[in-house]
């Protein structure tokens, strides 16, 4: 059954977004906008931390700390409609994740390495599994990865549609 893997719209999560406060005033501005960068592991999209504004600023300020910015991190909270979600790290998903990785095999994008099947079709922004339209957003738990997948383990979700962003706000600012 799909029912609990692919979110319907009324499922409505709170995110936080981390970044420099130049980045935050902007996306306040204007609004946010799709990126695939190399951390985008759940393919293009904006990504939140669900629920853990504590770590989306830890994530700022590492990012700032790696572009060696001299500024302030900011954090936003966004009420996200999931819309059409394919939330990868549920045991429901496992039927989901066979037809994933069916459609990646016949397309010949199948790669032989240890990362779920699931990952794989965000990556590769496949937006249909057996007829069903999975392209508004994608959840999993991510770790930390200098200590382990299991040790300081959050959840994200990252936004392949922005209309699912209902609200934000700048939530939380400082060094």
């Amino acid at each position: 059954s799909k029912a609990g893997v692919i979110a319907t719209s009324k499922d409505i999560r709170e995110g936080f977004h981390g970044t420099d406060i130049y980045s935050a005033n902007n996306i306040m501005d204007v609004g946010f906008e799709i990126r695939n960068g190399e951390n985008s592991f759940l393919g293009p999209g904006v990504y939140f931390y669900e629920a853990s504004a504590r770590q989306a600023k830890k994530w700022a300020l590492g990012a700032i700390d790696r572009k060696k910015l001299r500024c302030d991190y900011a954090v936003i909270r966004s009420f996200i409609t999931l819309g059409k979600c394919l939330t990868i790290d549920i045991p429901e998903c496992a039927e989901i994740i066979e037809l994933i990785e069916q459609q990646l095999r016949e397309t010949g994008k199948l790669i032989n390495r240890p990362i779920t099947i699931g990952v794989i079709a965000n990556r590769y922004n496949i937006d249909t599994i057996s007829g069903v339209n999975i392209r508004d957003s994608g959840r999993a738990f991510v770790g930390d990865t200098k200590t382990g997948f299991r040790k300081n383990t959050e959840r994200m979700i990252c936004v392949k549609n922005l209309a699912c962003i209902v609200d934000s706000e700048i939530y939380d600012t400082g060094r």
